[in-house]
């Protein structure tokens, strides 16, 4: 199916789906125009339920792709995939204006036949700041209701051909496909309030991210209930010239887990991991904000955080510290705590020049034994600080 604009335009109005709003099984859909392929403006809209046949619940998302029996999967656009927003006078109307049960968008492989077919999400851009991925401005939304959903979700196939590379001593593997191919930042959140359980999962796959996963400005806030929020597993490789997350005047809190969670995969970025500004605040109330386990290697050529502007805060709860202390990297008031866990030795942890940059902010730690980073076992952790 090809398209020369969007796909769904809704205005004031409801849209409700049992599954996802679109699901694309084992076809492609191409759009060669540049406005969102979904777009909804002041309009309620729910994906997921109870089936009336089976009496059994059902994910839903606002767009799902998953490979078929025998064909793959593709969206192909030259625009954004979705674009959702909620007018300030209009947002009291409704408590929640987006509804899922399992979340935003997932790309997922299929079982087929003989072997398991790709599924792929790909949104080019030819302009210089291109529109994110996903948009969501003002209103409230749960995207994931679920138990163990991300709000976004790409799975590579097993089966897809394994890569190695030598990091830093270490040698790290990763499937080559790539679910999601784009050059945008996945999810803006403009002054929007969005609830959940993970925002980000990427297993088994490659993704180039040349934008940040995550957005929030505008006073934006984001309650995921976790456990974690981002997650690289299975054999990903996820390559980001930073900052991975960006709060400007926005809020972000995670009930349990790990902001960013990395298992048996390599997570590289060139410039810094974080970016905090304007009054932004980061809680982790059960975890760390890196947490780096199963021979997985994290490489960051920037600083552990950046803040600009006054009042930015990181605010760590958790006691992943053995009995023998904390590492400790950075000035007071901005310290980089490192737990060892599980064998895991100092000779794991590489921590140079800025850490942290910026002025404009502090890290938080609600004991001694509170880390915003752990290394367990072999896994390695190398931060550069722009040396």
């Amino acid at each position: 199916m090809s398209l020369a604009g969007g796909l769904l335009l809704a205005r004031d109005s409801v849209v409700s789906s049992l599954f996802s709003t679109l699901g694309v099984v084992g076809s492609t859909l191409t759009g060669s125009g540049r406005e969102p392929l979904i777009q909804a403006v002041n309009t309620r809209l729910t994906a997921g339920g109870v089936d009336a046949l089976t009496e059994r619940p059902t994910l839903g998302r606002v767009i799902s792709l998953f490979g078929g029996a025998v064909h793959p999967a593709r969206i192909e656009l030259w625009g954004p995939a979705l674009s959702i927003s909620v007018a300030p006078d209009r947002a009291p109307e409704h408590g929640v204006w987006v509804d899922t049960t399992a979340g935003l968008i997932g790309v997922f492989p299929g079982a087929g036949t003989k072997t398991q077919t790709l599924a792929e999400l790909v949104s080019y851009s030819d302009e210089e700041a291109p529109a994110p991925l996903a948009t969501i401005a003002g209103g409230s939304h749960v995207l994931g209701s679920r138990e163990n959903t991300s709000i976004l979700d790409f799975q590579g196939r097993a089966s897809a051909p394994l890569c190695s590379e030598q990091v830093e001593g270490t040698t790290v593997y990763w499937r080559t496909d790539q679910p999601i191919q784009t050059s945008r930042t996945l999810l803006l959140s403009d002054g929007a309030t969005i609830s959940g359980h993970k925002l980000a999962r990427f297993d088994r796959m490659l993704f180039e991210a040349t934008a940040p996963i995550f957005h929030g400005r505008g006073g934006s806030v984001t309650n995921l209930s976790g456990p974690n929020a981002i997650e690289l597993s299975y054999q990903a490789k996820v390559a980001s010239l930073g900052p991975v997350m960006m709060l400007d005047a926005s809020v972000f809190n995670l009930l349990s887990g790990d902001l960013i969670f990395v298992n048996g995969s390599f997570l590289s970025v060139a410039g810094d991991l974080l970016s905090l500004s304007n009054g932004s605040r980061l809680n982790l109330s059960n975890g760390a904000v890196l947490n780096v386990t199963g021979n997985s290697v994290v490489l960051i050529s920037g600083a552990f955080v950046k803040f600009s502007g006054s009042g930015n805060q990181i605010n760590i709860t958790n006691s992943a510290c053995p009995a023998d202390g904390c590492r400790v990297f950075g000035p007071a008031g901005r310290q980089v705590r490192v737990a060892l866990t599980g064998g895991a030795t100092e000779a794991n942890v590489s921590i140079g020049g800025k850490v942290v940059r910026g002025t404009g902010g502090a890290i938080d730690y609600s004991s001694p034994s509170a880390a915003a980073i752990v290394v367990d076992g072999s896994s390695r952790v190398v931060i550069r600080g722009g040396q």
